[in-house]
């Protein structure tokens, strides 16, 4: 920690430190301590970081006295990150609560002063402030003995010496009232961390069990309730067995990563635009004989002006009239017929753009009828395994959805889009404090993952109320990413209700989702009907003597399971 001095900023400060920033000085300091603490033990320099309240300084070089040095021995980086930043929004969310629920200066009247304080009254005041800041005994003294010479000389009643004591006092007494009052605050962060400190001894260790737990299982580390006063419980056992089992059967992992990573090469899909165009037309109206608007040539009787019609009256005329109705020079009554008018439109225009395609969620539906009782059962419950691990380090969302005599959902959201863990668990829970953070299992997640691996997944019902809720997520949510939907069961056919047919036919005609189905059988799926995107088949039946797979364990996605497709 960096030596220096600090000193109290003003409230109405506008460059005051934010609490983002004061916790990311925390974390800075906690994790730079935990990571780098001398091995005797001894504890750093006196508190005095210049980028810290010095209260607050002092009180975190207290809680670093208090961890013990197997505690802090015991962290890993990845674990001292996250313990670090725990801490750092505890003690800064503490720091704030005791600033602002401290009195103001107004209350405490700390506050210049207008220097109207008469002799006998300033020496009062003197006199009280020896008793209750005896630390400042030399200076209160001081200006005492100003005071009695300045009655001894007379001159107490110059305006000008009296306000210039009384300035010197206001200011002594303004910063013991400071002082005071930050004591008080290292006083009481002093005495809930020790209860934090200890938290910590009793904690780190097991969470280290834990963290070396989630690498064997995940390959990668835990997320941490670090302040949670109790920890969820995990069955290592019942994870480290099927984790196991993707280990025997390894073209089932395969699956689960193929499907989070994506089946679709290209990403890219064409997509059918429509928008409206706001617009004018002209429409023209036919009315008949309408209103007379002038004279015009034509030809024919109807119409024809008198003058004209005279020319039939007599023998010598008529030819002249026939030569003018020929040539349509015939004056006639020229009438309005046709009327235009200018009308809006708007005219819908369909563009076809092409779209690069985002990965969605992954929904995991299990049957657990009981005719998957037994080996289909236990692939089930490594197919769900290998599925979170799959999410976890692909960074994708996914859906676990599982009916036994009620809907269980066990949802993994990508980190930093929501929060790892529950409402209530950890408040605002920090999340990771640098751009790029490798991938984490909450612990929630892994307590409920290995309460599912437990249940009895063959005493339920078959696929139907699972699907039904997946369909109605795709139907309601994001148009813009492409949703894999994996069954996981034993049927050798669609057995599927026609309004669920309908419904992913849509579903897949509008390009939302694909649906994978993962036959655990002796016999491979036949869908006559292409229902299913992608069909899977792991092979419980004995193995064939032309296999190369294990003749102890099923045969499990190979190649030779792929032959009917």
């Amino acid at each position: 920690m960096r030596s220096g001095s600090w000193t109290e900023p003003s409230r109405d400060n506008s460059r005051e430190e934010t609490f983002a920033t004061r916790q990311a000085l925390l974390y800075r300091e906690l994790y730079n301590y935990l990571t780098t603490a001398p091995a005797d033990g001894t504890r750093p320099p006196l508190a005095s970081a210049i980028d810290l309240p010095r209260p607050l300084a002092r009180s975190l070089v207290h809680f670093y006295s208090l961890l013990k040095r197997e505690t802090i021995a015991a962290l890993d980086e990845a674990l001292a990150d996250q313990v670090a930043l725990a801490a750092a929004g505890w003690f800064a969310a503490l720091w704030d609560d005791l600033r602002f629920s401290a009195p103001t200066e107004d209350m405490m009247d700390i506050r210049p002063g207008t220097g109207e304080l008469s002799p006998d009254r300033l020496e009062k005041n003197l006199k009280q402030a020896i008793h209750l800041w005896p630390d400042r005994v030399p200076q209160w003294e001081t200006l005492l003995r100003h005071l009695a010479l300045a009655e001894r000389f007379g001159r107490t009643d110059s305006d000008l010496h009296r306000r210039a004591l009384c300035r010197r006092y206001e200011r002594l007494r303004r910063e013991s009232l400071r002082r005071q009052r930050d004591l008080r605050r290292e006083q009481a962060i002093r005495l809930v961390a020790s209860p934090l400190a200890d938290h910590l001894n009793e904690l780190i260790p097991r969470l280290q069990d834990a963290q070396r737990e989630v690498r064997k299982v995940f390959g990668t580390g835990g997320l941490w309730n670090i302040l949670a006063t109790e920890q969820p419980e995990t069955d290592w056992a019942v994870l480290t067995r099927y984790r196991q089992y993707l280990e025997d059967a390894p073209g089932l992992l395969h699956l689960c990563e193929r499907v989070m990573r994506g089946l679709d090469p290209s990403g890219i899909r064409e997509v059918v635009l429509e928008h409206t165009v706001p617009g004018t037309r002209s429409v023209e109206e036919d009315l008949g004989l309408g209103e007379v608007d002038g004279i015009t040539g034509g030809s024919g009787i109807v119409g024809t002006i008198l003058p004209d019609l005279a020319l039939l009256a007599f023998p010598e005329t008529e030819e002249l009239f026939d030569c003018k109705n020929c040539a349509g020079t015939l004056l006639q009554i020229s009438h309005r017929r046709y009327s235009r008018t200018t009308v809006r439109t708007r005219e819908t225009v369909k563009e076809l753009v092409r779209r690069r395609r985002f990965r969605g969620r992954v929904v995991l539906c299990v049957d657990t009828s009981g005719s998957m009782r037994g080996t289909p059962e236990d692939v089930a419950r490594a197919t769900i395994l290998g599925m979170v691990r799959a999410a976890v380090l692909a960074r994708r969302a996914a859906t676990i959805l599982i009916y036994t005599d009620h809907l269980e959902e066990l949802d993994l959201p990508i980190r930093g889009e929501d929060n790892p863990f529950p409402e209530g668990a950890q408040g605002d829970a920090p999340v990771a404090m640098t751009g790029t953070s490798p991938p984490v299992v909450p612990e929630h997640i892994l307590a409920r993952l290995s309460d599912l691996l437990r249940s009895n997944l063959a005493d339920g019902t078959d696929i139907d109320p699972a699907l039904e809720r997946a369909l109605s997520d795709l139907e309601g949510g994001d148009q813009g990413s492409l949703t894999d939907v994996v069954i996981v069961s034993d049927m050798r056919f669609p057995r599927l209700p026609p309004r669920h047919l309908n419904r992913m036919y849509n579903i897949q005609k509008n390009d939302l989702a694909r649906f994978h189905c993962l036959t655990v059988n002796e016999e491979p799926l036949q869908d006559p009907l292409n229902v299913f995107d992608y069909r899977w088949f792991f092979n419980t039946g004995v193995v064939p003597s032309f296999s190369t797979a294990d003749r102890r364990g099923p045969i499990g996605l190979d190649l030779l399971s792929f032959r009917g497709f």
